[in-house]
C-alpha cells in the first residue's frame, strides 16, 4: 500500500510540473538580452543604409529638378527659369513639370531651399538640399544650379556650400552614380 501511495504521489507531482505552462523570468531575461545584442549590432548598419538611400535619392531628385526647370525655361518666351518651385508643380495651362511631393519642405530627409529664377535672376537659380537631421537623415549637403552640375559639401557641413540666385558656390562636383 505504501509503495502504491508513493507511486501515486510521484505521478501527481510529475503531472503538476507538466501542467505548469510559461517561461521563467530567467529564460525571458536571456531572450531579451539576446534581442538587445542583435539590435545593438544591426541598428548602426540600418541607419547607415537609411542615410545612403536618402543621399542617393536626393541626388537623383536634384537632377530631376534641374531637368524639370530646364523644360520649364524652354517653354517660356523669353526663356526664364521658374521663380519658385510652385511654378513647376502648378504651371499655368500646362501639365506639371514636377509632382506635388516637391511642394513639401522635406524630400528624402532633406530640406530644400530654392533661390533665383524670375526678375534679375531669370537666367539662373540654385536648389540646395540640407539634411533635416545631420547624420540621421543624411551626411552631406547638395546643390544644383542652372549649369546642371551637382555639388556636395562632402560632410564638411552646409556652411561650405552656398546656394544663391546666381548658382551654387563652394563644395565639390559629384560624379554620376
Amino acid at each position: 500500500m505504501f509503495l502504491k501511495k508513493c507511486r501515486i504521489q510521484f505521478f501527481n507531482r510529475q503531472m503538476f510540473r507538466r501542467s505548469q505552462k510559461g517561461f521563467t523570468v530567467i529564460e525571458l531575461l536571456i531572450v531579451l538580452i539576446i534581442l538587445a545584442l542583435l539590435a545593438y549590432i544591426a541598428l548602426p548598419n540600418l541607419i547607415h543604409a537609411y542615410i545612403s538611400i536618402n543621399e542617393k535619392s536626393v541626388k537623383t531628385a536634384l537632377r530631376t529638378f534641374h531637368t524639370a526647370n530646364e523644360a520649364f525655361k524652354n517653354a517660356q518666351n523669353p526663356p526664364v527659369f521658374a521663380s519658385k518651385v510652385d511654378e513647376l508643380i502648378h504651371p499655368p495651362s500646362r501639365p506639371p513639370y514636377l509632382d506635388s511631393s516637391w511642394g513639401r519642405s522635406l524630400k528624402h530627409g532633406y530640406k530644400l531651399i530654392y533661390a533665383g529664377g524670375g526678375g534679375e535672376h531669370a537666367k539662373s537659380y540654385s536648389l540646395v538640399a540640407i539634411p533635416a537631421i545631420l547624420n540621421r537623415t543624411g551626411k552631406n549637403a547638395y546643390c544644383i544650379d542652372q549649369k546642371g552640375i551637382l555639388v556636395s559639401a562632402n560632410g564638411q557641413g552646409e556652411s561650405v556650400l552656398k546656394g544663391s540666385p546666381e548658382g551654387c558656390e563652394g563644395g565639390s562636383v559629384v560624379l554620376m552614380g
